[in-house]
């Protein structure tokens, strides 16, 4: 089977969509209600990425609540319980290493009041103390997890069962079986978080800045311009958090497709149950005897 073009693939899949953007926009909206939104768009989003799973190319539905195979809640519901999962361990491994790395910087000062005075025993004693504890473990974690939670909401959505997202042993067998395939996922993640990071921010400061400054040159900067600003700066915050959101919704769509492509790798409509081998383990077995 020829490999994907990850983000090419899952880039025109959405913008060749009818109507992709008022998806985009309903979906972002969706989520700014708390938990029913978020498990609204993991159902959306992976229902459209299970569909890619199985070899069907569908567009982007353009009805949200559409719910065709009665599963978009249930879906939805179980990879949010997943991704709060992933995010509490993630957390929890980034607050240990950070803390481990405060407490030998403290444990160097303590202990090595000379470094104050001299630059030399200072900068040769950092890499012994810092660099193994500098939050990169933490990181390398996170991510590995983040990979992890992935995988096993895509088996999720394939068998809609919470047990075959957490039969590790197949989610580690999928993982080191086209290792490849899912970094090149994480890396469309990680370059689309940073462009959507930057253009977002951009876009959401001026959206506040602009009309103030508008404002100001209308108004003058008096006190009763001021007071009148207070009330002007609400709605454009909130303007600018619903247009980071958007930008968020589309990175989302992106990496979850590219995950609807890699899952498609492994021969989905060969899979039995959830607690079967894959193919391509039946593959490798086969090759033995």
């Amino acid at each position: 089977m020829q490999q994907p073009r990850y983000f090419y693939d899952s880039w025109h899949d959405i913008t060749s969509s009818p109507g992709w953007f008022v998806t985009i926009l309903k979906l972002a909206l969706v989520l700014l209600i708390p938990i029913f939104g978020a498990i609204v768009v993991y159902g959306y989003l992976y229902t459209w990425a299970r569909e890619r799973a199985w070899g069907i190319n569908q567009p982007m539905p353009r009805r949200i609540f559409e719910n065709k195979d009665g599963k978009l809640y249930s879906r939805g519901g179980l990879i949010f319980i997943i991704s709060i999962i992933v995010a509490a361990v993630s957390s929890l491994f980034l607050n240990i290493d950070m803390l481990a790395s405060v407490t030998r910087i403290s444990q160097m000062l303590a202990y090595s009041p000379q470094s104050f005075s001299d630059p030399n025993v200072l900068f040769s004693m950092l890499p012994l103390y810092v660099v193994p504890h500098s939050g990169l473990f933490g990181m390398v974690v996170s991510v590995i997890l983040t990979i992890v939670g992935w995988i096993m909401s895509m088996r999720i959505a394939i068998y809609d069962s919470f047990n075959a997202g957490f039969r590790l042993d197949k989610v580690w067998k999928m993982l080191t079986h086209n290792i490849l395939g899912i970094l090149k996922v994480w890396l469309v993640s990680f370059i689309a978080t940073v462009v959507v990071t930057i253009i977002g921010s951009i876009v959401a400061c001026l959206i506040v800045i602009i009309p103030l400054v508008v404002f100001f040159a209308m108004s003058g900067a008096t006190v009763n311009a001021a007071i009148a600003a207070i009330f002007l700066i609400i709605p454009l915050v909130l303007l600018a958090v619903y247009v980071a959101m958007v930008f968020g919704m589309i990175e989302n769509a992106l990496v979850i497709r590219a995950l609807g492509y890699w899952t498609e790798t492994f021969n989905v409509p060969e899979w039995g149950s959830y607690a079967e081998p894959l193919p391509f383990e039946k593959d490798e077995a086969a090759q033995r005897l």
